[in-house]
């Protein structure tokens, strides 16, 4: 126990955070592990294997749109981690409000593209069923959509925490998220029929809930 402690007590301020943080990321990793192998069973029982797998693909197809991030990202991570590094605070709120505008304004056309593509795609036909009429479907994608562009907005906080060596904290927003959806899904299970739409509003608005809380009590303060 003593050389546990004196692992996490001794060396650089900057070593210390960052043993911290690996220590709590295992734990918080291996909750959302855990949520996760309790959510996909519980999912499929709420609708069905066929419904399960359309929720699957579709939201897989969606991804791809992550794309359209374009490295902004990646870019806010390295100048506000350089900008922290300096003291220079200004510069790291010029960046993070940069970027937040940016994405913004990407995503709003994207999403407005995709309203009017969606229009057009026949979902049966590319998701292969007949199971789900293409009216439902293509109100899914939609639903799915617009909560994937809110999340990629949001979530940059999760990039801000990284760059600033608290990768816990990303992880632990991510899994409060997850722990809220498990939940949710639970109760929709116990009080409603199987529902493709309950489902999509359920997975894409509680992270969407939780990034927005975290961006107000925590972001607005982080600088």
């Amino acid at each position: 126990m003593k050389n546990i402690k004196s692992f996490f007590n001794k060396g650089h301020k900057r070593t210390l955070l960052a043993k911290k943080n690996i220590l709590a990321s295992f734990g918080v990793k291996s909750i959302s592990i855990i949520v996760n192998l309790a959510l996909i069973p519980l999912t499929i029982d709420y609708v069905n294997p066929t419904q399960y797998g359309i929720w699957l693909t579709l939201s897989s197809i969606i991804a791809w749109f992550s794309f359209f991030d374009i490295g902004f990202g990646h870019g806010l991570r390295n100048k506000f981690t350089e900008s922290k590094a300096i003291g220079n605070i200004e510069r790291a709120r010029i960046y993070l409000s940069t970027t937040y505008a940016v994405l913004i304004i990407i995503f709003i056309i994207v999403w407005i593209f995709f309203l009017v593509v969606n229009y057009f795609i026949d979902w049966s036909l590319l998701l292969n069923t007949k199971d789900i009429e293409t009216s439902q479907l293509s109100k899914l994608a939609l639903i799915v959509f617009s909560f994937f562009c809110l999340q990629m907005v949001l979530k940059t906080i999760n990039i801000v925490l990284i760059a600033d060596q608290k990768p816990a904290k990303a992880s632990f927003f991510s899994m409060i998220s997850q722990v809220f959806v498990l939940i949710v899904v639970y109760y929709l299970t116990k009080t409603t029929e199987g529902s493709l739409i309950n489902l999509a509003v359920t997975l894409g608005l509680i992270p969407v809930l939780v990034f927005f809380c975290v961006f107000f009590f925590t972001l607005l303060q982080h600088i």
